[in-house]
């Protein structure tokens, strides 16, 4: 079998998203051919992915721009030529190569109508995974936004989804063919790992990819300021690129103002590597996302 996956998503190093196609594409890899294409540059700040293509866990990726970088300070008109030279190559590369399948992992309207076209162009099975309420959720005021996304889902062979909750939300929009895979786990990340602490202090862990008021990071901090007053035995470690935003900014005042910096301790981004390795040392593994976020909110 060939199967292509189609993303935005960073690779091979990346977030949640990432992780939880290559988890189940390292599988299928092990008896299949497998080809991500990641058709827009993904990097800026630091770059964590620098090779355009190449073999990870036994599965192809290509990106499809001639770098990894997205950037982010030129100008509109260097940003849409980036953007149609590589549609134009995804077009082109569906054109001389034959897949059984395609998953799109994507919240990006162009990127999932422009799939759609090539897998009936193609006569390929072609199927959309959601780990996320629809965006349009946040606002319904936008009714031709809902409408397309809405339409995009109907016209998926299928659709694959991480909750039951997931599964009757898109069930009510129109989509018959739902596939539920629940949270996948690379488990062989996790072998051979030993506990390293260097104190019996109980370790709360935040991991995440910047995007703190999505994550809700403001309700965790505002926890550990109540947590302090009954147990003081305790460290907070976010982990997370230091972002130039106002909430990220308000967060940090907040610990200063309330004298609880040796509690809490932002520790920056970290590669892939090395996650499995953090998360094995914390007692606590913490994440507070809101509903309301453009990426439609958690189920």
């Amino acid at each position: 079998m060939n199967l292509c996956i189609l993303t935005n998503e960073p690779f091979p190093h990346g977030l949640a998203a990432t992780n939880r196609f290559i988890s189940y594409a390292s599988v299928i890899a092990k008896e299949n051919n497998v080809k991500v294409l990641i058709v827009k540059p993904t990097e800026f700040g630091e770059i964590r992915n620098k090779e355009r293509m190449g073999t990870f866990n036994k599965v192809d990726f290509k990106y499809l721009w001639d770098d990894t970088e997205w950037p982010i300070n030129s100008n509109k008109l260097n940003k849409l030529k980036i953007i149609t030279i590589a549609y134009s190559r995804l077009i082109v590369f569906f054109l001389k190569n034959k897949f059984d399948s395609v998953i799109v992992v994507s919240n990006n309207l162009l990127l999932n109508y422009v799939a759609l076209f090539l897998a009936k162009v193609s006569k390929t099975k072609i199927y959309l995974e959601k780990t996320e309420k629809p965006p349009y959720m946040k606002n319904r005021q936008n009714f031709i936004y809902e409408k397309l996304h809405s339409f995009s889902y109907r016209s998926f062979t299928g659709i694959i989804v991480m909750t039951f909750e997931l599964a009757k939300i898109f069930k009510r929009i129109g989509q018959k063919n739902i596939f539920h895979l629940p949270m996948t786990v690379d488990l062989s990340r996790f072998s051979n790992l030993k506990l390293k602490r260097l104190n019996k202090k109980l370790v709360f862990t935040y991991c995440g990819g910047g995007n703190y008021e999505r994550d809700g990071l403001k309700n965790i901090i505002d926890a550990m300021i109540e947590l302090i007053q009954y147990n003081k035995n305790f460290k907070f470690e976010i982990y997370g690129p230091d972002v130039d935003t106002l909430y990220f900014e308000r967060i940090k005042k907040r610990i200063k103002k309330k004298y609880i910096e040796n509690y809490i301790c932002f520790l920056g981004q970290k590669n892939y590597s090395e996650i499995p390795q953090i998360l094995f040392n914390s007692d606590f593994l913490i994440m507070c996302p809101t509903e309301n976020f453009s990426s439609g909110g958690f189920p």
